[in-house]
């Protein structure tokens, strides 16, 4: 779908962004990029009852600024009642230290959500859980939830020395339960659909 509206013409151009080429190529250059946020995601998501939107911002010279992956599910759908949730998974791809740019995509997500019929927008942006993160959050008016859909913390392993620099790097019980599974010929290989039955 693709719905434009001007906000300033002096400042940017708020759209529903189709491209899936373009809208990756945003995602991987943005600073704060994550695969949750990529148009294969929001493919492989559809594959089990989530609808897929983007919201993208441009300045005016035609720069991507900012924007979100809008993952849309009905979650309740009574005769008395219906509730459609719209999440941004470790999104939106904003600059935080930029209010006017985060107000502006926010309020974008807000009525692109309403256009859907969701009651709930949740965001997950993927920011260190720091006070100053939570203050600056709280001032553009969102609030912690108590449920995740994320978890709320992840870590990065660096893993680009050889299999020995690895290794040292690592706690010395887990080297002695890695060498000890080698000693019991303990193999990880990558499988087919055909080993499952020796599973």
């Amino acid at each position: 779908m693709i719905l434009n509206r001007e906000a300033d013409a002096n400042v940017c151009k708020i759209d529903h962004l189709s491209d899936d080429i373009a809208w990756d190529g945003f995602v991987a250059s943005h600073a704060a990029a994550h695969i949750l946020q990529t148009s294969g995601w929001g493919a492989f998501k559809s594959r089990f009852g989530w609808e897929c939107d983007r919201v993208a911002v441009w300045d005016t010279a035609g720069a991507f600024q900012a924007g979100s992956l809008l993952l849309l599910r009905r979650l309740l759908d009574v005769k008395a009642a219906a509730l459609t949730m719209a999440y941004a998974p470790k999104g939106p791809l904003v600059n935080w230290d930029d209010a006017d740019q985060v107000q502006r995509v926010l309020a974008e997500m807000a009525r692109v959500s309403r256009i859907h019929g969701a009651s709930v927008l949740k965001i997950e942006p993927d920011l260190p859980d720091t006070s100053a993160h939570r203050a600056r959050l709280w001032r553009h008016g969102l609030r912690p939830s108590a449920q995740t859909i994320q978890p709320r913390s992840t870590i990065l392993l660096d893993i680009s020395g050889d299999d020995d620099q690895i290794l040292q790097a690592m706690k010395s019980k887990w080297r002695y339960n890695i060498r000890l599974a080698g000693r019991k010929e303990v193999t990880v290989r990558q499988g087919a659909r055909g080993d499952m039955a020796e599973f």
